[in-house]
């Protein structure tokens, strides 16, 4: 097999993504008009430690000519495993594009950064272990392939990682983790931690369980309990978001002499979508043997879903009556039941982080009060986002705490249902619920007005594209100032008119915009929708007509069957099995 001088760049070790760059480099980032913002100008110091080093001499080992301590465990005052050397100082701030330094400045975007030695060196593709010294530094990514450009991302994301393991412990929540480790968790890499086997080599820890161990060491050298975690973490990543040519190049390269990405179990690859093509994608797919990996099927479009002959079910909020409002464990549990479409709702938090929420504020569903747009994600994803569903009765409050089965599970006070985790009742992000559900259409509703509605729609419009989802999302809003904006930022994106919009056109008669769809309620107040007279301007219009319900009592069988008999093209409900049955004519 012959190997391009851009493959063999990004043909990582493992101890590339742990430690950084191979000494040896050829590769000099002053070759793509760099910047070095990283650790060839600033000179990091070592973390303070005291105790003994886990075991390991300090010098040189010269058998191997470099220094036989730089995996050293030593304990600090307070008990942590401290490693020697130097930590990275920059890596990506989760859920964004940014690359921040150690103390969460932002520095540069991820499309910019290129991961190099203390040299300034662009890491090379190597089987050798590498040096203390790596980071990240801006420099132009013009030219570089797909899998060059993933390689770059899987080295922001492992840098912090490894930070937080090797000399930051003491410091991170377990909020912070999670969010370090979100693009594993979401592709289910180190899912599970394995301890009960006959040798140290035949062990290995999860994500949590890494975390664990490293806030509770006991005591004892857990070097290579780390390495082992950083080291088979970025490599699955590696293998979930490049091309099969990459796993062939890993396999053949990996010291170890087998294969890392059949080692991860990967059934369907999970790709960084803002930097897979299409046409990268569409290659992967179909070299891929049939029994190995395969990328998530595209979802049909919106075009596709107005064809269909059949009343759509669409999940509002994952299917509220059912479920707990706009959870990954609602959303889920919809999918099971066969929806055609996911229904959610947007806004915009204070750092910037497009999470799917109703209200303005979280007193409806979490049981606290705050609003929004002016608590951080991290902040929103403690909450319990189930803890006021009920199963006989939502929105109610005041029935007995067990009438609330599913409150606590978030905070690990009742354990989840079977498949599921704490983390699925949380008050999750768009760009996560999107990722989750690749072959699912999407109906937003952008919640926020004003200021926030422009910073919301540039996030959402931001997100969809990452996600290369254009196609297969539908944009609405009550404001019809709100659905004016994003128009005029993404006209190819199917929307849904703003009540301004619709009532100037049932009332007035006059001239409906480029929609694609009018969402309406059965009543708005007193006044009757859905009459016949209604229906013929939408087919005038060449609009479908979805329908969503604006009284819990509407919620039933019975009357989406009804709504169905009327003419409603789809129905946004609460209750995703019944209209099953009622799309499926059972």
């Amino acid at each position: 097999m012959i190997i391009s001088a851009n493959k063999l760049f990004l043909i990582s070790t493992l101890s590339l993504i742990i430690l950084g760059a191979c000494s040896n480099s050829t590769d000099p980032v002053s070759s793509l008009d760099s910047e070095v913002l990283s650790s060839t100008t600033t000179t990091a110091t070592p973390p303070t430690t005291t105790g003994g080093n886990g075991g390991q001499s300090s010098g040189v080992d010269a058998g191997k000519g470099r220094p036989d301590d730089r995996y050293a465990c030593n304990f600090d005052s307070l008990g942590y495993c401290i490693f020697t050397g130097t930590p990275h100082q920059t890596g990506l701030d989760p859920g964004t594009e940014d690359i921040v330094d150690r103390d969460g400045n932002f520095l540069f975007s991820a499309n910019e950064a290129v991961a190099v030695n203390a040299q300034g060196e662009a890491l090379q593709a190597r089987g050798t272990p590498a040096f203390d010294g790596d980071d990240l530094q801006r420099s132009s990514q013009d030219g570089l392939g797909e899998d060059e450009k993933a390689f770059q991302r899987v080295m922001a994301i492992m840098f912090p990682i490894r930070n937080v393991l090797m000399y930051d412990i003491a410091v991170v929540t377990q909020t912070e983790w999670d969010l370090l480790v979100s693009e594993l968790e979401q592709r289910e890499i180190k899912e599970t931690t394995f301890t009960s086997g006959p040798t140290p080599k035949d062990n290995y820890y999860g994500r949590q369980g890494v975390f664990d161990l490293a806030k509770n060491p006991g005591g004892r050298d857990i070097h290579h309990d780390v390495m082992k975690f950083l080291e088979e973490a970025g490599l699955y990543l590696l293998c979930h978001v490049t091309t099969n040519d990459f796993g062939e190049m890993l396999q053949e390269t990996h010291p170890e002499g087998h294969d890392p990405c059949g080692d991860a179990g990967i059934a369907t690859k999970i790709p960084f979508p803002h930097l897979m093509s299409s046409t990268t994608a569409a290659t992967t797919a179909t070299t891929a043997a049939p029994t190995t990996t395969t990328l998530a099927p595209e979802p049909p479009s919106i075009s596709d879903l107005l064809d269909a002959s059949y009343p759509l079910n669409i999940a509002h909020a994952g299917g509220d009556q059912d479920y707990p409002h706009s959870t990954m464990y609602a959303f889920q549990q919809a999918v099971i039941e066969g929806v055609d479409m996911l229904e959610m709702d947007v806004r915009i938090t204070a750092d910037g982080v497009l999470v799917v929420h109703h209200d303005e504020t979280v007193d409806g569903t979490t049981g606290v009060s705050g609003i929004v747009s002016e608590m951080n994600v991290g902040e929103l994803q403690l909450l319990d986002n189930a803890w006021w569903w009920s199963p006989t009765c939502w929105p109610c409050r005041d029935l007995n705490g067990d009438d609330y089965p599913l409150r606590g599970v978030r905070t690990g006070d009742v354990p989840p249902p079977d498949g599921f985790t704490s983390e699925d009742f949380r008050i999750e992000t768009f760009f996560d619920i999107a990722s989750a559900f690749p072959e699912m259409p999407l109906d937003i509703e952008i919640k926020d007005e004003g200021a926030l509605a422009s910073e919301a729609i540039a996030a959402l419009i931001s997100d969809i594209d990452a996600l290369d989802r254009r196609d297969s999302v539908i944009v609405a809003s009550f404001s019809s100032d709100v659905i004016a904006e994003f128009k005029q930022a993404a006209p190819d994106i199917s929307t849904s008119p703003g009540t301004d919009e619709m009532v100037a056109w049932v009332l007035n008669g006059e001239p409906l915009g480029d929609h694609a769809v009018v969402q309406v309620p059965p009543f708005y107040g007193e006044v009757e929708v859905l009459v016949p007279s209604f229906f013929e301007a939408a087919e005038t219009a060449s609009v479908d007509v979805w329908v969503w319900m604006s009284d819990t009592s509407q919620e039933t069988y019975n009357y989406y069957l009804e709504l169905v008999s009327m003419g409603a093209d789809g129905i946004i409900n609460g209750r995703p099995e019944a209209m099953t049955r009622v799309s499926s004519g059972s």
